[in-house]
């Protein structure tokens, strides 16, 4: 049954972004945030912490909870995008 089973599994990543480029010479001025989850454990968050600083120059908005905050903390992840506009 395993075997049958991984045999159904599709890779859905967005293959046009590993092979092909854009034209934008320069992020544009344009405010940027970032919301990194606590407890992720697809996306390390201390990774990400350092890679926000370092590439967008601002500290991340944390929240507690894994990868899925749309799930687990609707209302607190509403509260900071509503927050951002």
């Amino acid at each position: 049954m395993t075997a049958w089973a991984l045999t159904t599994r599709k890779l859905t990543y967005a293959r046009r972004v590993l092979t092909e480029t854009y034209s934008l010479g320069s992020w544009p001025d344009v405010p940027a945030s970032y919301v990194l989850c606590r407890e992720d454990r697809t996306l390390r968050p201390d990774f990400w912490r350092k890679q926000v600083r370092k590439q967008l120059g601002i500290d991340p908005i944390e929240l507690a909870g894994g990868h899925c905050p749309h799930v687990s903390r609707p209302g607190e992840l509403a509260d900071v995008l509503t927050g951002l506009v």
